[in-house]
């Protein structure tokens, strides 16, 4: 029996300190490479695909562009940090948005989800301010997907599809016109559509799954 194929690794590039733009500490951080290779009998052969390099943080790994390493402590980390947390919040709206209205519950999931994703805590009123700027906006889904997908490598981008999942399906529906939009966000995060089908459908198999149910 012939066995074959393909397997992803991440080659560590480099290691040193930074200022990580989530969790907004000097720490450790390893730059790796992802790259998918054909394997045969479990052994890489053949490389298929290369990805750009990445940074994640070895306080609370998130992962970033190497752009991050060029900036500097004080303003310039401070401005790329605000810069994700303003768009992730945009993204959430948004989401929140798809389906033409926003209820009560997908209001208290954007609060607690953009404040366990960001280091900034935003206040309730912030976060209605964004949803009424949001509801007649000329930024769509996609234009502010894009922004952040500039900042994250596939891992982050997965992660924000999670986030997005968790609002569409807080008012216990996850309409058509949500998965639309999702399917968007991912295309501005730079995610195949198929990717993020497939992240769709686990997600909502473990929603689907008894809140009793062991996990092991």
């Amino acid at each position: 029996m012939i066995i074959f194929g393909t397997k992803a690794t991440r080659k560590l590039l480099d290691r040193g300190s930074f200022d990580c733009p989530q969790c907004n500490n000097t720490t450790n951080f390893e730059k790796r490479r992802a790259r998918t290779w054909f394997h045969l009998y479990f052994i890489p052969v053949i490389p298929m695909q290369t990805y750009p390099p990445y940074v994640e943080c070895g306080a609370c790994k998130g992962t970033f562009v190497e752009g991050v390493l060029n900036a500097s402590t004080g303003a310039t980390s401070d401005a790329i940090r605000a810069e994700f947390e303003t768009a992730a919040l945009a993204i959430l709206v948004r989401m929140a948005w798809a389906d033409g209205k926003i209820e009560a519950e997908e209001v208290d999931a954007i609060e607690d989800v953009v404040n366990r994703m960001c280091a900034k805590d935003f206040t309730r009123s912030e976060i209605e301010a964004e949803i009424v700027a949001a509801k007649d906006s000329l930024d769509d889904a996609l234009s502010v997907a894009t922004r952040v997908g500039n900042m994250l490598n596939d891992e982050g981008k997965e992660l924000i599809v999670n986030a997005v999942f968790q609002i569409a399906a807080a008012d216990g529906d996850f309409a058509r016109e949500e998965e639309d939009t999702l399917l968007e966000i991912g295309a501005g995060l730079g995610l195949r559509p198929a990717h993020v089908r497939g992240l769709v459908r686990d997600l909502l198999e473990q929603a689907q799954r008894p809140t009793d149910q062991p996990t092991y």
